[in-house]
This record gives structure tokens, C-alpha cells and sequence, in this order.
């Protein structure tokens, strides 16, 4: 059968390293990866196994420092977070 539903990964040592969501086998819904430590590095949605709508990458402490637009699975812009807000980092 084909994956179905809220799938987790875990590394070696037995942290979570990733979730994604399927539906008929494909990447549909919500996503994120994490590092070695457990905190989350990427998360976004696909949608019918593209990547569609926002996609946040974060620093190690957690902040925001990249947000990915794609449509349809086609990269339509980025931005760094020091574009976008003011902050002393």
C-alpha cells in the first residue's frame, strides 16, 4: 500500500528527525525537518507532492532566518530575515 497520514523519521540515536504528511503516496500537507538536537530547521506544506506556499528555515536558535515561496513546486521568491525585520542578531 501507499503512504497515508502523518509518516515520523528518527535518527540513529532515536531523535525525531523528520514529519512529513502523505495522501495516496504522495507528500500532501505539512513538513518539517529537524537537526541532530530535535529543534526544527525547515517546515513548510506540499501539496500533491510539490512544495506550494511558504517554507521557514530557522537558525539554531530557533528564529526565522529564510522564508521560501513556491508555487506549485517552482521557486518564486526568498527572503533572509534580516531583510525583513529589524532585529540585532
Amino acid at each position: 500500500g501507499s503512504k497515508d497520514g502523518e509518516w515520523f523519521f528518527y535518527n540513529k540515536t532515536g531523535k525525531i528527525k523528520g514529519q512529513e504528511t502523505y495522501k495516496d503516496g504522495k507528500l500532501n500537507g505539512k513538513f518539517i525537518n529537524y537537526d541532530e538536537m530535535g529543534k526544527i530547521q525547515r517546515e513548510g506544506i506540499f501539496k500533491k507532492g510539490k512544495l506550494d506556499g511558504e517554507v521557514n528555515i530557522y537558525n539554531e536558535k530557533g528564529e526565522i532566518k529564510a522564508i521560501l515561496k513556491y508555487i506549485d513546486g517552482a521557486l518564486v521568491y526568498w527572503l533572509k530575515a534580516k531583510s525583513f525585520w529589524n532585529r540585532n542578531s
